[in-house]
């Protein structure tokens, strides 16, 4: 039989979920505003934060190979996503694939916006989240950010300019 759910618990279910890119946990490596940190620091109270398997990878590899001669901002990023993963304040949405048919539609409609990025909006949208919150200049100015909110239905937020 299971417990039921604690206070903390219910109220953390009710927040929005948002899909966090690898471009705002890669930015706390460089940032001197702390916007990224503070904002990643906020998942689970104000907002339940997620992160796919492919994403996740991503920050790995540029981990490891944009911050080799800096070990101190490697293990500050390394600890950061580990605390958020071990107090399931980011948790990994399963891997999902997508259709061709999503992916041929998004690069038709954003042609702007790489590969590699449309296939992580792909999966976004397949795991039929609604908020992603990215950094990245491709995917947060118009027209790919309007084109993401009005036909995809996909809230694009960057958190250096809220």
């Amino acid at each position: 039989m299971d417990e039921p759910l604690g206070k903390f618990e219910r109220i953390r279910l009710t927040k929005p979920k948002r899909v966090i890119d690898a471009s705002v946990i890669l930015e706390i490596g460089f940032e001197e505003d702390n916007a990224c940190i503070n904002y990643l620091k906020k998942a689970g109270y104000d907002y339940q934060a997620f992160i796919t398997v492919p994403l996740l990878g991503e920050v790995t590899l540029k981990i490891i190979s944009k911050f080799s001669d800096n070990p101190s901002i490697k293990e500050k990023i390394f600890d950061l996503v580990t605390d958020l993963i071990n107090t399931e304040r980011l948790q990994i949405i399963p891997h999902n694939i997508s259709s061709d048919e999503l992916f041929k539609d998004l690069k038709n409609s954003l042609s702007i916006i790489p590969r590699d990025d449309l296939l992580h909006i792909a999966e976004i949208l397949t795991s039929e989240f609604r908020e992603f919150i990215t950094i990245d200049t491709k995917i947060t100015t118009d027209p790919a950010k309007r084109v993401l909110q009005e036909r995809f239905k996909l809230k694009i937020t960057n958190p250096k300019q809220r």
